[in-house]
């Protein structure tokens, strides 16, 4: 059902006009090409580095192996075909249960579940999700398994260090590197900040503060993309183009950019433009781009994918 959902909006973005909401703002002329710098090259070397080594990681999207919407009581956790939650293989067959009630969210683990929290063994544990910013990260061996929370949903996310994905990963795709994707841009602030509710992979509504958008030339025309918060230094743009569905992720691309400085410039990096998580294993849940970001041309810069993972 996923991979039929991406489809059809990786069909909707490769077909120009279709009554489609565009950000295309205007035409012009003379947009002034950018120089190569070996600086700059340098630097985009080793972003794809820290690139690589973050998915690779022992915590890296690689290493996901489940995601189980978790229901209200108690919810049997084990490699064992009859647990609620069923790990891989590898985990103890009956560890024991995750609580969802209204007093919370706790673990409750059988001793021979060998269920740490660090390096402590533990029985029972009180387990918040990752909108607290601090899960409790729970671990059996080479699996880890924590709580998230999307929307009104609550799921157990697991990893294993030792998953295939990450054991015979072949690398990242990548356009050459194009200095004429390097663009400064002007963020316009909307006061206040724009609600909307975006879509994830798995068509869960998601709901997200728009603080502004990034405008920026290029070919001749002016475009627009809205940008979410990324943090003190950063924001967060989620995009699709032309190239979306063939040469690149049929769900859109990411791309992290500085914050403006006092004049509202900022450079819009596009070679540093990467596949969402979602590329790389069933079990994210990524935000889709929105239709007011999608770019009607081609960004022949960053990530690219063919649907080797």
């Amino acid at each position: 059902m996923r991979t039929f959902w991406l489809i059809a909006l990786a069909a909707m973005w490769l077909q120009p006009g279709c009554g489609r909401p565009g950000n295309t703002i205007e035409a012009q002329s003379g947009a002034p090409e950018v120089a190569v710098d070996s600086t700059l090259l340098a630097e985009w070397e080793a972003w794809k580095a820290e690139r690589l080594n973050s998915l690779t990681a022992p915590n890296g999207w690689l290493t996901l192996v489940g995601l189980h919407w978790l229901q209200p009581g108690a919810n049997t956790i084990g490699s064992d075909s009859s647990n609620h939650i069923v790990l891989p293989p590898r985990a103890p067959a009956f560890m024991g249960e995750i609580v969802w009630s209204e007093k919370g969210l706790w673990g409750e683990f059988l001793p021979e579940g060998q269920v740490h929290l660090g390096d402590s063994l533990v029985t029972y544990v009180p387990m918040a999700t990752d909108r607290s910013g601090q899960p409790a990260v729970l671990h059996t061996g080479s699996i880890f398994f924590y709580l998230i929370e999307r929307g009104k949903a609550i799921g157990l996310r697991v990893r294993d260090t030792l998953a295939e994905a990450r054991t015979t990963f072949e690398g990242i795709e990548y356009f050459p590197y194009d200095p004429g994707w390097r663009l400064e841009a002007t963020y316009v602030p909307y006061d206040p900040p724009k609600p909307f509710v975006f879509d994830n992979v798995l068509r869960m509504p998601i709901r997200q503060d728009i603080p502004g958008r990034v405008i920026f030339r290029k070919e001749g025309r002016k475009f627009a993309l809205d940008v979410l918060d990324g943090g003190p230094d950063e924001l967060f743009i989620i995009f699709a183009d032309q190239t979306t569905g063939t040469t690149t992720y049929g769900g859109g691309r990411y791309l992290y950019a500085p914050r403006p400085d006092s004049t509202g410039t900022l450079v819009l990096d596009f070679n540093k433009a990467y596949n969402p998580p979602c590329a790389y294993t069933e079990f994210a849940t990524c935000l889709l781009p929105p239709p007011q970001n999608i770019l009607h041309i081609a960004v022949e810069a960053g990530e690219q994918y063919h649907g080797q993972h």
